[in-house]
């Protein structure tokens, strides 16, 4: 495979043996079976008594040993078309045959470049064991994503409900390996004396010691990026006590978002906050009289999240303390779930208000803040960007397979997200870096700004709408 100018390309970092690869197709098989398993019994409404992995309903065989091999299991259960319906078993068997295709091409692909700048690719350099390590770790985290991803897609499509038991579990996931040390972040170019075009003017830039001096050419993506080397300066606010404050409001703000609670200030202030502590602790009910009424017990997820929010803010102040590369990693990806998964949150609000009608599920931000959370908040924005381009492609599929004019948000913020990480190189260090996020800080307040505009804009469109008697 070769670069567009025609000059080589795709030359393999690490050689692959064809007996890993098969190796990685057959456990991606395998973990097909899984994320089938997990779309079958995870869905709210579309409870389907299909997988293998369910006790069999009135009129279906019993099932068989051979009904749990990966794709050929589904095709020994077509027995039960009958009961099922005619082609209830392609659906599943093209998502296993996926998954195990999906494997061994993402290490493919991550072995001959993957999202590695061009320059480092075509470089005839000895690789680190540090760059090999992270090649690996990237190629694990983005197959995670992907199939977490591809059940959330799945889900949606058939119910426009993304379930927590999928982005809960897929948040957490990023930041545990993030705790633990291992840098899984997209690479990028140095910061070096190409020109940048900010404010309609090229400007110089001037290259930092430190980060050329690290991987031969190539740096990763961190809170600051692209210039990336504010990190080293203990002065800087993620390194103060600001950072170590702005990770718990991340932490506190998801776990806030996924509690299951009822708020409403229609009957006061006071009224409401009772009802609120009420709908999250759900405290025993008083018995009145001779009434009896059912009991009442705090929902198992609001028991995991209190549980593992204390967790998860000490093993924020242990990475802060420890100002290694735990806290670049985990830094990044608290900010990337807070800014994915808030500028949907936001959105959804603000739309919602405007329009007078729910705009989009909160399944869609979770959702968000889960891809923030593999990729930071950088990439979380392009993904956020590109989704309605991306939306072009799944409506008009899902129009000519459905005759659907609703479509779910979910599926293409996960296309959008698979188009950053495969373009990763030419989005950032050729368009996105010089143009866009050289504005650094600034520009998540230029995000901020753009919602709150947004929001004007869509209130104001609401009004001339009740005015014209269009609503």
């Amino acid at each position: 495979m070769a670069w567009p100018d025609g000059s080589p390309g795709r030359v393999p970092l690490i050689d692959a043996p064809i007996g890993l690869l098969i190796v990685f197709a057959i456990l991606g098989a395998c973990i097909g079976t899984q994320v089938n398993r997990a779309i079958f019994n995870w869905c709210w409404y579309l409870r389907r008594p299909y997988s293998p992995w369910v006790s069999p309903i009135e009129g279906v065989d019993a099932r068989q040993r051979r009904d749990f091999i990966p794709v050929l299991g589904w095709w020994f259960l077509r027995r039960n078309a009958a009961v099922h319906g005619s082609g209830f078993w392609i659906r599943p068997l093209l998502i296993e045959l996926i998954c195990a295709a999906t494997l061994p091409l993402l290490w493919w692909w991550s072995t001959t470049g993957g999202p590695f700048p061009r320059s480092f690719v075509e470089a005839e350099t000895a690789f680190s064991a540090k760059i090999i390590s992270w090649l690996t770790w990237m190629f694990v985290m983005h197959a995670a994503m992907v199939y977490f991803m591809l059940i959330a897609t799945m889900i949606d499509f058939d119910e426009k409900t993304i379930p927590d038991q999928v982005t809960i579990p897929g948040a957490l996931f990023p930041l545990l390996i993030a705790f633990l040390g291992f840098s899984f972040a997209l690479p990028i170019e140095p910061w070096s004396e190409r020109g940048v075009v900010s404010f309609g003017q090229t400007e110089g830039k001037m290259a930092d010691p430190a980060q050329q001096a690290d991987n031969a050419g190539v740096v990763a993506l961190n809170y600051a990026s692209p210039m990336g080397g504010r990190y080293r300066d203990p002065e800087y606010w993620v390194n103060t006590p600001s950072g170590l404050l702005a990770g718990w409001i991340c932490i506190l703000g998801w776990v806030w978002g996924l509690l299951p609670k009822t708020l409403t200030l229609r009957k006061g202030f006071f009224t409401g906050f009772d009802l609120l502590v009420a709908s999250i602790l759900r405290p025993r009910r008083q018995r009145r009289g001779k009434i009896k009424l059912p009991p009442r017990k705090m929902s198992r997820l609001t028991k995991w999240l209190l549980g593992l929010t204390p967790v998860l803010l000490a093993a924020v102040w242990m990475c802060w303390q420890a100002k290694g590369t735990s806290w670049v990693q985990l830094s990044s990806c608290l900010m990337g779930l807070a800014l994915g998964g808030g500028l949907v949150w936001a959105i959804r609000i603000v739309a919602s208000y405007a329009l007078g009608q729910e705009a989009m599920g909160f399944g869609d931000v979770t959702l968000m803040a889960m891809i923030g959370a593999y990729l930071g908040w950088q990439p979380a924005l392009l993904v956020f960007a590109f989704a309605p381009f991306a939306a072009v492609f799944i409506a008009v599929a899902e129009f000519a397979l459905r005759r659907r004019h609703e479509i779910a948000f979910g599926p293409y913020l996960c296309l959008s997200a698979v188009i950053v990480v495969l373009f990763w190189d030419p989005l950032w260090n050729l368009w996105a870096a010089p143009r866009i996020f050289v504005l650094g800080d600034l520009l998540l307040q230029v995000v901020v700004v753009g919602v709150i505009l947004m929001g004007v804009l869509l209130v104001g469109w609401g009004w001339v709408k009740r005015r014209l008697g269009w609503m």
